[in-house]
């Protein structure tokens, strides 16, 4: 059995799909490279991998849109299969028993919207910033 981790940005949606009464999760990672060719030019390859996930939250499928940056961990295996021309075709698939969010698109707008309003002093209440303890350099925990 092949195992295999890989990092890549979700191709589009995941699509929650079903066979025989069971339920999965269905999405496509993609990872670009930058490759020099051998007359000297620089050129992106794009490898796409399969992803199929048995055991998942609906919760979590909502989170897995087009752009957003996964980590998936595990068992490679390769399918073979036809297209409508009849032309065979090679995938890369993994059957996932781990993935993680790395990050999104929506990062940097989440990032760049205003923060929250500092909540309002309370009248005779000492800020921690000017509290004696929190001062002290030999009022340590260890």
């Amino acid at each position: 059995m092949l195992q295999v981790s890989l990092i890549g940005n979700l191709g589009a949606d995941a699509q929650v799909k079903s066979k025989n009464g069971n339920s999965f999760l269905c999405f496509n990672v993609a990872h670009t490279a930058r490759v020099k060719q051998s007359n000297g030019e620089v050129v992106d390859q794009t490898q796409w991998v399969s992803v199929t996930m048995n055991h998942y939250s609906e919760n979590f499928a909502k989170y897995l849109v087009k752009g957003t940056k996964v980590y998936v961990y595990g068992k490679l295996f390769c399918r073979i299969w036809r297209d409508a021309q009849n032309t065979p075709n090679v995938g890369l698939n993994v059957l996932a028993d781990i993935v993680e969010l790395c990050g999104s698109k929506s990062d940097a707008a989440t990032a760049a919207a205003p923060a929250a309003p500092a909540p309002a002093a309370v009248p005779g209440a000492q800020s921690s910033a000017t509290s004696p303890a929190k001062n002290n350099a030999n009022d340590l925990p260890f």
